[in-house]
């Protein structure tokens, strides 16, 4: 049953970029997704301790392995000659949260400008932003406020206003100003 279950979903990823069937296949596989985080959200509250064991264990292989596996994989989407797949991308890595992070701050420093703005663009649709990632962040943020593509700094800016450092974007474009002025 398992192998037939595996063929199956396996079917469904190759189906992906079938013009007839690509968008049920990933209507299928986002239902079978939300399932079975549902159910493993679910049997966490089973009364059998077995059962909420082998829940959270899988939820943190889960979780384990979309950081270590799905986000190094995302992030050169970010340039993708798609533009479409660069907006997706970006919003995946939002939807991710916390763990993406230190990713995109990373692509902040890419030589790509379409990496540049599309991580600046991510991390512009963060909710908020977990404490210990505050500091690394306004340094690559305030750096991005300095970038040469404009809509980088755009958006680099308004992660500065939305962290409520404002002074922060006052000395960017302060700096920004003073370096046209050359």
């Amino acid at each position: 049953m398992v192998a037939k279950t595996e063929y199956s979903i396996l079917q469904l990823i190759d189906a992906l970029g079938d013009e007839c069937y690509g968008d049920q296949a990933v209507q299928i596989l986002v239902h079978l997704t939300s399932t079975l985080i549902e159910r493993l959200a679910k049997a966490l509250s089973n009364p059998e301790c077995a059962v909420r064991e082998k829940a959270v264990f899988l939820l943190g292989e889960i979780g384990e392995k979309t950081a270590q596996t799905i986000i190094p994989a995302l992030v050169p989407l970010l340039s993708d000659p798609d533009e479409v797949v660069c907006h997706k991308t970006a919003q995946a890595l939002t939807c991710i949260g916390a763990p993406a992070i230190p990713a995109l701050i990373g692509a902040l420093q890419s030589d790509d400008i379409e990496t540049r703005f599309y991580a600046a663009t991510s991390l512009a649709d963060f909710p908020e932003f977990p404490t210990e990632s505050i500091p690394s962040l306004i340094e690559a943020i305030i750096a991005a406020s300095h970038d040469e593509h404009c809509g980088v700094r755009f958006v680099a800016e308004e992660v500065l206003q939305s962290l409520g450092m404002p002074q922060a974007l006052g000395c960017a474009n302060k700096n920004s100003n003073s370096r046209q002025g050359l």
